[in-house]
């Protein structure tokens, strides 16, 4: 009925997003590594849909347990953002890892404590093995050296973009979507999400359709 219908938004085709079963794959598997570092780097990752460097520089301080926060730092802008952390993360994040924190450290740090430098430092880089973890999952057969292959080669940001576009697919509502990723607009969003021109269409089909059907 509403075929007429067309929503055009520039897609950054860079990245791919992995699907709820991926991220779920990939987070079981992080957790079988010896290293805390691997699950704990991709949780945070998830968890806040943050860059690699937001998340390399979440310090204990950072998370505030009463009021269910955490406050990080975009790097592109400068500033620090706010948002908010479900009950679930909130009691893990309590219990199994901020005890073993000082209030200054950093969450990502030296797994050996006699390496861990005064004052804390944050790590400069993901741990390797996650990128590793993504190869074997995800990035079989691919070419990173050539740019058709590198479409769909999944990598630490691609956790960034997953997050937003399975939220954004699942109906979450586009602004609070750009507040998580802390965009400056809509249109910035809409650009950034892996969601395609028809997936929108479906949307607004649907919505009208209901409308004019009561």
């Amino acid at each position: 009925v509403f075929s007429h219908l067309s929503f055009k938004f520039e897609k950054n085709q860079r990245d791919r997003a992995l699907s709820k079963r991926e991220i779920k794959l990939l987070l079981d598997t992080c957790k079988e590594n010896k290293n805390p570092n691997v699950y704990l780097s991709v949780y945070l990752a998830i968890l806040t849909a943050g860059r690699a460097i937001t998340v390399l520089n979440i310090q204990k301080r950072d998370i505030d347990i009463e009021n269910n926060t955490i406050t990080l730092y975009n790097y592109k802008t400068s500033k620090k953002y706010k948002i908010g952390l479900n009950e679930k993360s909130v009691e893990w994040l309590k219990t199994k890892i901020l005890p073993n924190y000082k209030n200054n450290e950093y969450l990502i740090r030296a797994v050996n404590e006699n390496r861990r430098k005064n004052p804390p430092q944050p790590f400069r880089d993901v741990p390797k093995p996650v990128y590793k973890i993504m190869d074997e999952l995800f990035n079989q057969g691919l070419n990173k050296q050539d740019n058709s292959d590198r479409d769909n080669v999944v990598n630490f940001h691609t956790l960034r973009r997953s997050v937003a576009t399975n939220l954004a697919k699942n109906g979450a509502n586009l602004y609070n979507v750009m507040i998580l990723l802390n965009h400056s607009s809509i249109e910035q969003t809409m650009a950034y999400l892996n969601m395609t021109t028809e997936d929108l269409n479906n949307d607004i089909d649907i919505f009208l359709g209901n409308v004019f059907d009561e």
